[in-house]
């Protein structure tokens, strides 16, 4: 992980290689599918390396949780790439890779690394969401006061958390309790902008009447952040905006604390009377 910058998304083993999907800070998609995996592939940050160009897979000790190390060969050169996710067993990773590469052909000449999946996910592969380190790029189109705002969000994150996650739409993310809080900035009005902080509260829930009665409720009694569901993808959220211009690392902090304390707080009480998972059982599943 470089500069405390990373992204999120699942790490998947075939026969064949091991790939890397990218996915979005809200994504209920299962890559070990099919269809899912050769669409997950396609995506910018995605990428996947044959198993005989794999030169050493190690666990590393290093500051915070262990990560999973993958030394390999490209026709360009040496290179590596380093996979973290908090109480993830490593040592099954690398035990997993190297029987896959046991029964792997090395090829008569080292072959491009292509984003095509060659063969459909084996039983013994290990899917779990994990984070790879990712370069920030200029995001096109963008305002020059969303680019500082955007500049600020990150210097503060690294401060308050040491590192965040980044996501397709180049939202933030960081974890809170048994949730993620997305941090977004973007223009309000002209020469004015928010920044929209995001809990995700739960999963797969049906947007029911009964639902929405409880979320509305529970709004009037909230100082933080107010409840809203996104019905197209069966998702609980719990929402604060802050005024962008002038926004402070400790008003920034304590919006996030506190949204996040709240999703943590009623996360699995609405699982329990409506159905759906927490944010920390989906991503564990």
């Amino acid at each position: 992980m470089a500069d405390g910058k990373s992204l999120s998304g699942w790490l998947i083993l075939t026969n064949q290689r091991l790939a890397f999907i990218r996915t979005g800070v809200i994504d209920t998609k299962n890559y070990v599918e099919k269809e899912n995996f050769e669409k997950g592939l396609q995506k910018e940050g995605s990428f996947s390396i044959q198993l005989a160009q794999i030169i050493e897979v190690k666990v590393a000790s290093r500051r915070g949780p262990d990560s999973l190390e993958v030394y390999y060969q490209t026709p360009s050169g040496f290179r590596a790439n380093a996979f973290m996710r908090m109480g993830m067993k490593w040592d099954d990773w690398v035990a997993l890779i190297n029987q896959a590469k046991a029964g792997v052909k090395p090829p008569p000449t080292v072959p491009e690394v292509t984003p095509t999946i060659e063969t459909r996910p084996t039983e013994k592969e290990f899917p779990a969401e994990v984070w790879s380190p990712l370069e920030e790029k200029e995001v096109p189109g963008e305002t020059l006061s969303v680019h500082d705002l955007r500049t600020r969000i990150q210097e503060c994150l690294r401060q308050i958390f040491g590192g965040y996650e980044i996501g397709t739409d180049n939202s933030y993310a960081v974890r809170a309790g048994t949730t993620k809080v997305i941090v977004r900035p973007h223009e309000w009005v002209k020469d004015k902008t928010l920044v929209n902080v995001i809990a995700i509260v739960a999963m797969g829930v049906e947007p029911t009447k009964d639902l929405m009665e409880f979320l509305n409720t529970t709004n009037m009694n909230l100082i933080f952040g107010k409840f809203f569901v996104v019905k197209e993808q069966k998702v609980v959220l719990c929402h604060h905006a802050l005024l962008g211009d002038r926004m402070e690392r400790e008003e920034l902090e304590t919006a996030i604390m506190a949204i996040g304390a709240v999703a943590d707080h009623y996360d699995e009480e609405i699982v329990k009377k409506f159905g759906g998972m927490r944010y920390i059982d989906f991503e564990r599943r």
